[in-house]
Parts: C-alpha cells; sequence; structure tokens
C-alpha cells in the first residue's frame, strides 16, 4: 500500500500535466481550455478533501508527530511529514506570540 504512494501521486498529476501541455499548444483552442478547467477543478475537490488531515496531524502532540516522523511505514511520505512539521513548528511560535493577553501586557507596562 505504501510503496506505490509515489506513483499513485505522479497518476493523479498526469491530467493536469496532459491539460497544461494540449491548452500551451494552442490557447486559443476552446476544448482544451475547458478540459484544463475541469482538471483543475477535480485536483481542488481533491485538496479540499484532504485538507482536514493536514490540519489534524498539526494538530498532534509534538512528541506523537515524531512517532509518525520515525515509523518506517510512513517513510514513503518522509518529505510530506518534514513540510508538516515545519508548519506545525510555526504555529505553535505564532501561538506562543498570542499567549501574551492585554491584561497581561499592561501589567508588563
Amino acid at each position: 500500500m505504501f510503496a506505490t504512494a509515489g506513483s499513485d501521486r505522479r497518476k493523479i498529476w498526469l491530467p493536469l500535466r496532459l491539460s497544461l501541455l494540449v491548452f500551451s499548444a494552442d490557447t486559443r483552442n476552446t476544448e482544451a481550455m475547458q478540459f484544463l478547467d475541469k482538471v483543475k477543478e477535480a485536483l481542488t475537490k481533491i485538496d479540499n478533501q484532504l485538507l482536514f488531515f493536514d490540519l489534524e496531524l498539526q494538530d498532534l502532540d509534538t512528541s506523537k508527530f515524531s512517532e509518525l516522523q520515525a515509523s518506517p511505514l510512513l517513510s514513503t511520505y518522509h518529505h510530506y511529514l518534514d513540510r508538516i512539521g515545519q508548519k506545525q513548528r510555526l504555529m505553535i511560535y505564532k501561538k506562543s506570540l498570542l499567549c501574551v493577553s492585554p491584561s497581561n501586557f499592561k501589567q508588563m507596562n
């Protein structure tokens, strides 16, 4: 299951590459433009359906997320987990900046 993830991902993006190639050959071709639009719309729907997954991973406890990154079963997704880890660290940093409430700020001055 995990071994085919890379090839499956390439298969998902193949229609976009094809539609871009056909459209770029003749930008006045309305059928090519419509096909490109349909492919972009389909990929946007897929992205929207999978968005929750990114958000759930970002909300995981840091130690639990580290376990996932170290898992040999998920080694195919290492690059993806690294990207999510960077977002997670950025969110933690931003939350730490927001921890100063207005009442605490008044006490500091």
